[in-house]
């Protein structure tokens, strides 16, 4: 399945990336300017970050942090709020930019 068309054809599709490249299915690479997900923090599969994901999925891969917390969650909350700028600084974990915003 297509989800996006430029011009009535297919748009580029992904095959896999590394850093701030993005290869795609007929071998061409690109810089990845989408920015998106984390990716303009770090890049695609920055070891820390892949390492720490296979950790936490050997553990427990979906917890549905937002019925029961796990305590990483938990304590990334507590780093987040000390290093704030704010007195009493509190974490609320929202789904999206727009809930963030609101």
């Amino acid at each position: 399945m297509v989800n996006t068309l430029y011009r009535g054809r297919p748009a580029i599709a992904w095959r896999e990336a590394l850093g701030g490249n993005v290869l795609d299915v007929d071998g061409n690479r690109y810089i990845d300017l989408t920015a998106g997900f984390g990716v303009a923090a770090v890049g695609h599969r920055h070891p820390a970050v892949v390492a720490a994901v296979a950790g936490q999925a050997g553990r427990l891969l979906h917890g549905l942090g937002d019925v029961a917390p796990h305590p990483a969650r938990v304590a990334l909350a507590e780093r987040l709020a000390a290093r704030a700028s704010v007195d009493d600084a509190v974490v609320h974990w929202a789904v999206s930019g727009a809930d963030a915003v609101e």
